[in-house]
């Protein structure tokens, strides 16, 4: 999982889609959250393979990625 995303919130587990909805409107840059979601994935992908399609990934991405759209939008 990113380190830079865990170091940024060092007190929650921010690999749990109720954490990151508590911080995601603290996040106003970009290329920081375009990173969170990469890394994210990619952990899911790799290290908790067979755990990409369940709720939780879905939700944490959505919520990720939405707030993705929200900062782009200009």
């Amino acid at each position: 999982m990113g380190e830079s995303l865990k170091a940024a919130f060092p007190e929650i587990p921010i690999e749990k889609p109720e954490s990151i909805r508590t911080v995601i409107g603290t996040i106003d840059d970009v290329a920081f959250l375009r990173t969170a979601i990469f890394s994210y994935w990619r952990w899911r992908c790799k290290l908790e393979w067979g755990a990409i399609n369940d709720d939780e990934t879905r939700e944490w991405m959505l919520i990720a990625f939405e707030r993705l759209i929200e900062i782009t939008k200009d």
